[in-house]
C-alpha cells in the first residue's frame, strides 16, 4: 500500500519528476494556447471572411488534445518506465492524435460546405 510518506524518500523522485514535467508542460501550453486563440480570434473578428473564424473554431478543441498528448509524452520520456509499460501509453497518445486530427478535418469540411451552400442573404 502506498502511504503519503512514500513520496518523501529518495526513490519517490521517479514518480514526482515525470509528473511535474508533464503537468508543467500542460500548464505552459494551455497558457500559450489561450493567448494564441485570443489573438487569432481578435484578428478573425476584425476580418470580414467567415472562413477565418471557422478555421479557428475547428482547431479549438483538438488543440487541447494536442496539449495533453505533448504533456503525456514528455512525462513518459522523463520517466524510467520500461518500454513494455511505456509502449501502450505512447500508442494511446498516437490514437488521441489521430482522433483529434479527424475532428479537425471534419470541422474544416463542415465549415467549407456550410460556406459553399450559404444563401446569398446570409442564412
Amino acid at each position: 500500500m502506498l502511504n503519503f510518506t512514500d513520496f518523501f524518500h529518495p526513490g519517490a523522485n521517479r514518480f514526482v519528476e515525470p509528473l511535474g514535467i508533464a503537468s508543467g508542460a500542460i500548464v505552459i501550453l494551455i497558457i500559450i494556447r489561450s493567448v494564441l486563440l485570443k489573438t487569432l480570434g481578435a484578428s478573425a473578428r476584425k476580418s470580414t471572411g467567415v472562413f477565418q473564424h471557422s478555421f479557428l473554431l475547428s482547431f479549438k478543441t483538438p488543440s487541447f488534445f494536442w496539449i495533453l498528448a505533448i504533456g503525456l509524452y514528455l512525462g513518459i520520456a522523463a520517466s524510467d518506465l520500461q518500454p513494455r509499460y511505456a509502449k501502450p501509453i505512447v500508442q494511446s497518445i498516437y490514437v488521441l492524435l489521430a482522433l483529434s486530427m479527424t475532428i479537425v478535418f471534419a470541422n474544416l469540411a463542415a465549415s467549407v460546405f456550410r460556406g459553399l451552400y450559404r444563401n446569398p442573404d446570409g442564412s
